[in-house]
């Protein structure tokens, strides 16, 4: 693998782990359980904004002009662990699946619904994040660090 394909598989990690995060706030914003004013549905729905506006701008990153190489990459490594700090701390936290978990018995079969799809969304979202994001990122890195590595010439490892 070369820098440059490692960079590419990244970007296109980055965009899958973008569709997957739009579905995301598709279901938590758009596809809300109606009636009532439940608390749970607004912390969530925003959480999810702010996690598909993380995977929105790391995408962007890649197609910006301005930024290259590097800078790309350290930008797409902020937005990633600003990402992963709101699923893992609002949207997975254990006690936000328990509460998510329960918003059909107090609330209805479509909230119940609601909750079930939002909480299978954040689990691709994750899979996406630990399966296919953070391997790329790190064979980016693996792949510069044996360009500047003192044991390779010509960027060829030995």
């Amino acid at each position: 693998m070369t820098v440059q394909s490692a960079y590419a598989e990244l970007a296109a990690a980055v965009r899958r782990l973008r569709d997957i995060t739009h579905e995301l706030e598709l279901i938590a914003v758009s596809d809300h359980p109606r009636g009532g004013d439940v608390a749970l549905v607004d912390q969530v729905a925003n959480a999810a904004l702010e996690v598909s506006g993380a995977a929105e701008e790391t995408a962007t990153a890649f197609h910006d002009p301005t930024t290259g190489g590097a800078s790309t990459v350290a930008l797409c490594q902020k937005h990633v662990l600003t990402l992963g700090q709101i699923l893992v701390g609002r949207l997975a936290a254990p006690e936000r699946l328990a509460e998510l978990d329960a918003l059909g018995a107090e609330h209805g079969r479509e909230a119940g619904a609601w909750a079930s799809e939002v909480v299978r969304s954040v689990h691709s979202c994750q899979q996406s994040l630990w399966s296919d994001v953070l391997p790329a990122l790190f064979a980016h890195g693996q792949e510069t660090a044996a360009l500047k590595s003192p044991c390779s010439t010509s960027g060829v490892r030995r």
